[in-house]
């Protein structure tokens, strides 16, 4: 999995390195598509997983990522 992971990035730069100060979607103080990737985030089976644990009580396990 790579370190940066992020739907909404556009490089300024074609060389850049993967990350928010590099984005063209971010501003220097906000990101201008955080509410969108927050939505698609929430639909993930991922955040589902960690939903579902956190509403059973059971907390997170390390296995799991």
């Amino acid at each position: 999995m790579p370190a940066f992971e992020c739907v909404g990035f556009t490089p300024k730069d074609k060389r850049s390195a993967a990350n928010c100060g590099t984005c063209g979607n971010y501003d220097g103080v906000t990101c201008r598509v955080k509410d969108e990737l927050n939505e698609l985030y929430e639909e993930s089976p991922r955040f589902k997983a960690l939903d579902r644990l956190m509403r059973t009580n059971k907390g997170i396990s390390g296995t799991m990522f």
